[in-house]
């Protein structure tokens, strides 16, 4: 069972630097933040596939608080019309 959870995290891993780079490839300004989230993810997933849990249990809470507060800023960034594409 834990195999099956290590794959469909590097799977989503996976799918969301390939989102990455899709939006790089239509919009090149934004290179800089999704090479840092690729990055990020990356260091994110290893740490998840750790062996010592609390470990697990810390990236888990760094990657779920980074969701929610890139959340709040991309609505910030919407409502102020910095990113005028959407």
């Amino acid at each position: 069972m834990n195999n099956l959870i290590e794959k469909a995290v590097v799977a989503g891993v996976a799918f969301y630097i390939l989102l990455m780079a899709l939006e790089v490839i239509s919009h090149p300004a934004i290179l800089a933040g999704a090479v840092i989230g690729a990055v990020l993810l990356g260091i994110l997933a290893g740490v998840f596939l750790s062996s010592r849990e609390h470990t697990v249990h810390t990236g888990e809470m760094i990657l779920i608080w980074a969701m929610i507060l890139l959340f709040v800023l991309y609505g910030v960034l919407y409502w102020f019309g910095v990113i005028p594409w959407i």
